[in-house]
């Protein structure tokens, strides 16, 4: 079974906002980004919360099937955040898929097109890919999983690439919502208006 994990962990300095809690229409990233998963048919959805943890609850409460938990060395990366919600996966994950909340504009398609190639090439990664860039979100298997819970603080996700290459499924899309990563106002005009 694989579920979802939304880190929705950060500070969100440069955006002077809780990322997680900017508008995308009428939801807001956190909850498009659970409704997506949802809907590409994942049920079992953590989402790792930090400074921001009860102004994210409580936008959440209307998904109460969801799991909610808050990294409090939020400080420590978002690596800290991954490790924390790969930690609680619900019981009989056989892996996750990660899914940063500062990309939400990717399409349930691209999730559902990652999932089924996921179930097919049984790799340790499955990884989307636009115009040659590398994006979100990326399914972790079980192995992919134990590596990253066996992470020192100076490491990131992306050291992942390289104990696993020629193990990682790259999955080219059209969706280049994957690339899409808005981390400051600029980045919100651009990609969502204002």
């Amino acid at each position: 079974m694989i579920a979802g994990l939304i880190l929705a962990g950060g500070e969100s300095k440069r955006m002077a906002t809780p990322k997680a809690l900017l508008k995308l229409g009428e939801e807001t990233f956190v909850d498009h980004i659970c409704n997506e998963m949802k809907v590409a048919g994942i049920r079992l959805i953590s989402v790792i919360t930090g400074p921001h943890h009860e102004q994210i609850s409580e936008a959440l409460k209307s998904h109460w099937e969801i799991s909610i938990t808050h990294n409090s060395q939020y400080q420590k990366g978002q690596v800290s955040s991954l490790q924390m919600g790969l930690r609680h996966l619900p019981t009989g994950s056989t892996a996750a898929l990660v899914w940063p909340v500062d990309h939400p504009l990717v399409k349930t398609e691209t999730v559902s097109l990652l999932l089924s190639q996921f179930k097919e090439a049984k790799q340790h990664l499955t990884i989307p890919v636009h115009n040659s860039h590398r994006g979100h979100p990326v399914i972790y298997d079980l192995h992919a999983i134990r590596s990253v819970l066996s992470f020192g603080p100076d490491q990131t996700a992306k050291a992942l690439q390289s104990i696993y290459a020629g193990q990682i499924t790259f999955v080219n899309v059209e969706d280049e919502g994957v690339i899409k990563d808005i981390d400051t106002p600029e980045d919100y005009r651009k990609y969502v208006g204002s």
